[in-house]
């Protein structure tokens, strides 16, 4: 019942402040034509192809280079978007898709290549489907404690940011060592991740958390 109550509202409220992104009186505005939403989807059809193809070319630099500017990205569309009051259903599943899609571009062409083992991608995929369906079910954004959103950015940024690395650190380090610190890396971030949903859901038990009985309407 929880569960459908957060798909349905998507609201919650954290030591009785509201913290849901989609709020009546914030005005959203829900134009798909903005410079945010670009922003996303230029990490889809400009940015990933060009990883692919430099990650097939093995070209490190290059593809360093262009990851960084899909972080900047990233960080830019939601607070250009916040800032401008621009927010949207379709605009946050847009930025979710671009990032999806370039963590793909990585991932993939990587394994591909021998850098990465299949079973590090499995498990990586299961880091990203936790961490989206806590995103879109279990949206707290909390000040304090494990759940908030610079903390819960962490947890993705980090080992998206070593395999981004890993041709340099390959070349510097040897695949097997590389191999150790990835897996070190993907299981030491999904704990942390599990630990930031535990806490959330501890602090519902408590009472301290509590859903919102508004609902947002659909945009």
């Amino acid at each position: 019942q929880v569960l459908s109550y957060l798909i349905k509202s998507n609201q919650w409220t954290f030591n009785g402040k509201n913290y849901s992104i989609y709020t009546e009186n914030r005005q959203i505005k829900s134009t798909m034509i903005n410079i945010p939403n670009l922003l996303s989807l230029s990490r889809i059809i400009v940015i990933a192809p060009l990883m692919v193809y430099f990650i097939i070319d093995r070209n490190p630099i290059v593809v360093v280079s262009l990851g960084v500017i899909a972080i900047i990205t990233d960080v830019i569309d939601g607070h250009l978007a916040r800032l401008w009051k621009q927010e949207s259903v379709s605009g946050a599943f847009l930025d979710a898709t671009a990032d999806t899609v370039i963590i793909a571009s990585l991932v993939f062409p990587f394994a591909y290549l021998g850098l990465l083992s299949w079973p590090m991608v499995a498990f990586f995929a299961a880091h990203r489907f936790t961490r989206g369906f806590s995103s879109s079910y279990f949206n707290i954004y909390g000040k304090g404690g494990l759940y908030n959103p610079r903390y819960m950015k962490a947890t993705a940024y980090i080992p998206t940011i070593h395999i981004l690395l890993l041709p340099i650190a390959i070349n510097l380090y040897g695949q097997e060592f590389t191999d150790i610190a990835t897996w070190t890396i993907f299981i030491s971030t999904y704990i942390a991740l599990l630990a930031g949903i535990g806490y959330g859901m501890t602090q519902l038990k408590k009472g301290k958390l509590k859903l919102s009985h508004k609902t947002y309407k659909t945009l």
